[in-house]
């Protein structure tokens, strides 16, 4: 298994010519509290513990070099801050995000 960070770091040019399983590291600045993913489009929402959702767009991305080879990556999009409103989890679907709580819930659309 090969790690790596999204958005930061691409896979050299050895470890695209091997077949493994590759782990993508998601930058976050805080721990993430919820995760949800897109099934439509592979992005990534991820919703922190200072209710800040980052988003992170899913990439195929041209390998290094003149080898051709394609890889997966996540490109982050934006961080938006919920204040006055603290999420306990998030749903993402059709590229409408839903953030919970016990009493509220909202929709973004990004």
């Amino acid at each position: 298994m090969r790690a790596r960070i999204a958005g930061l770091v691409s896979p050299s040019v050895t470890e695209q010519d091997e077949e493994s399983l590759t782990m993508v590291e998601i930058p976050m600045t805080s721990p993430p509290a919820s995760v949800a993913s897109c099934e439509l489009s592979g992005h990534i929402a991820c919703l922190s513990a200072e209710s800040v959702i980052n988003l992170f767009q899913f990439k195929i991305k041209d390998g290094a070099g003149r080898s051709k080879v394609h890889y997966a990556d996540f490109d982050r999009l934006y961080a938006l801050e919920m204040p006055g409103f603290s999420p306990t989890s998030i749903s993402f679907l059709s590229n409408y995000i839903a953030c919970m709580n016990g009493q509220q819930i909202q929709v973004i659309l990004p």
